[in-house]
């Protein structure tokens, strides 16, 4: 029985909804759109994945990806982006070539043994004119082929060779004639000379705005020069073919080149001022299959952040401080208050470093400082401190201060300054010689008040001068007196040597008539510094006190004048109060 298509074939419906030469019964893509090439199942590249990874065929740049691999808009996956099976170094997605193995690889991935350079159909390995113009008729060898100028082989009403004349001016042709492309009707003549045919194919060519001066209107025309009197190598856009371009394909001065001189970026899809195309290898795995863009080997103003919001403040790599974390530590900058310090893995959420302890290295901050400066000035302060109370402490020493009984002799010897005050302090007069205890037997009657003998004195042999008890120093006036009963010490030749002191004249007191009395405050002494039989010595320096006071000597030569005898710092200290208390 025949069937639709002949003997053997079975009968079905012929109609063909889509007109792709498929009959609808045995169509597996029914809706294929007119003039798609179709396999014997009806179905276009357009129509097909065959690598299952959600891109046609049509539209996929890497269609052999693996199974579940994630992909880009152009259906590669992270691996594909940079995989170059024949290692020609032409990544396989760009490589229209990718089996080549020649030595010579153009950058489209083929040798000389692949590529067509002038598209004249015979290829560079055996084409001994390689540099035909498009569209010019060759012979067997590529070269032009002269014989095929008689004939108009595209039926487009020109023939022969093609010649012009140069305008000195401008620099286009002009007088020309024959036919710039004898295999195309729908183009002759080339004005610019740039490849691309003057005529067009739409009239929109022809507008107000842009008006034609060379070419005409041809439905269908291909090559159509968008900017016939401008030399031009732009290619990659539908209209703005054959204009000014810096070597990107696109057509630097209509707008669709977003960086005209730079011919690694064109696009800018978040306006940013950066370029959708990158360079480094690197942001490969940062890269989302959503972004735009191509890997452009050494791509220049790449935005590492595509999809950044309109208007939002971008730094050099073209991402917000939403999207940047500078130091690296999770916390974008926007929330770091610490941008340029990681928080380390204990850190806070706001992108700052927990701080060091007191015992961690010389970097520590204590109050702002380093721990170095912080030991500085905390030494420098106790220091300050210490003068401040030793200062304090010589000014209490002056006032009537009832609780001032440790008085430290120290005090008296800190200095060379102390030093010089000390020996020219000495034109008071000699205070009585104190004497010291004798070796205390048992009393056969009665409580002595002093031993029954003067005791040695307490310092060296010499000449007396100074407070009663004093044991060396030249003396100044009368011998030093003992306690009641005492053996006065015997003078010495070096009694006889002058005093080193400044010489002070009695001044008459000025009767100033009658005064309101003044009670002066008593102070409080602590007897039981002294022992019993020292209240002789102690009385005799009493009466020194009281008579170098009138005299108008000073506390401070005083105290250690009644030191440098043997008294104590706070036997002297009672020994003045009480001659105050006198006064």
């Amino acid at each position: 029985i025949d069937g639709t298509d002949g003997m053997g074939c079975p009968l079905v419906n012929t109609d063909d909804a889509d007109g792709d030469g498929v009959y609808d019964d045995v169509d597996l893509c029914p809706n294929t759109s007119v003039f798609e090439q179709v396999d014997a199942d009806g179905c276009a590249d357009s129509q097909l994945d065959a690598d299952g990874d959600g891109i046609s065929n049509a539209d996929d740049l890497c269609p052999m990806t693996a199974a579940s691999a994630v992909v880009d808009a152009d259906g590669c996956s992270d691996d594909q982006l940079t995989q170059d099976t024949d290692n020609d170094g032409v990544y396989d997605r760009f490589d229209i070539c990718p089996d080549s193995s020649g030595s010579d690889v153009n950058a489209e991935g083929c040798d000389e043994f692949q590529r067509d350079t002038d598209g004249d159909g015979v290829i560079d390995a055996n084409d001994d004119c390689d540099d035909t113009l498009s569209g010019t008729p060759v012979d067997e060898f590529g070269c032009e082929d002269d014989s095929a100028y008689d004939v108009d082989l595209d039926g487009d009403g020109y023939f022969g060779e093609y010649t012009y004349d140069i305008d000195s001016e401008t620099g286009l042709r002009i007088n020309q004639a024959g036919d710039r492309w004898p295999l195309d009707n729908t183009q002759w003549f080339d004005t610019d000379g740039d490849g691309y045919g003057d005529n067009y194919p739409d009239q929109l060519y022809n507008s107000p705005s842009n008006p034609r001066t060379v070419g005409i209107f041809v439905q269908g025309a291909n090559n159509s020069d968008f900017c016939p009197l401008e030399f031009g190598t732009s290619s990659l856009d539908t209209f703005e073919i054959g204009c000014e371009d810096d070597g990107d394909g696109w057509a630097d001065n209509f707008g669709r080149d977003k960086f005209p001189g730079n011919p690694t970026q064109w696009f800018d899809s978040d306006a940013d001022g950066y370029g959708d195309n990158w360079g480094d290898k690197e942001w490969n795995e940062s890269r989302e299959s959503s972004w735009p863009g191509e890997f452009i080997s050494g791509a220049t103003q790449s935005d590492k952040c595509p999809d950044t919001k309109s208007g939002a403040e971008v730094n050099e790599f073209g991402c917000s401080s939403k999207q940047w974390d500078t130091d690296g530590d999770g916390v974008v900058d926007f929330d770091d208050n610490c941008k340029e310090t990681p928080k380390g893995p204990d850190g806070y959420d706001d992108g700052c470093p927990l701080p060091k302890s007191e015992t961690d290295d010389e970097a520590t901050m204590i109050l702002g400082m380093t721990l170095p400066v912080f030991g500085g000035v905390l030494a420098g302060g106790i220091v300050v401190l210490l003068l401040l109370i030793m200062l304090l402490g010589r000014i209490r020493n002056r006032g009537y201060d009832y609780d001032d009984d440790d008085y430290d002799d120290d005090d008296f010897f800190d200095d060379d300054e102390d030093e010089d005050d000390f020996f020219s302090s000495f034109q008071s007069k000699p205070m009585p010689a104190r004497s010291t205890p004798a070796a205390r037997d048992p009393p056969s009657s009665g409580p002595s008040r002093g031993p029954s003998s003067g005791p040695p004195s307490r310092g060296p042999s010499g000449p007396k001068r100074g407070p009663p008890g004093a044991s060396s120093g030249p003396s100044r006036g009368p011998p030093g007196r003992g306690p009641p009963g005492g053996a006065k010490p015997a003078a010495t030749p070096a009694a006889k040597k002058a005093p080193v002191s400044r010489k002070i004249e009695d001044e008459p007191e000025e009767d100033t008539g009658p005064q309101k009395k003044v009670r002066r405050a008593r102070i409080e002494v602590d007897m039981s510094l002294f022992e019993d039989w020292q209240a002789d010595d102690r009385d005799a320096a009493v009466d020194w006190v009281l008579s170098e006071l009138a005299e108008g000597e000073q506390e401070r030569s005083l105290l250690m004048q009644l030191q440098g005898t043997g008294w104590s710092a706070q036997q002297s200290r009672a020994i003045f109060d009480l001659a105050r208390n006198q006064q």
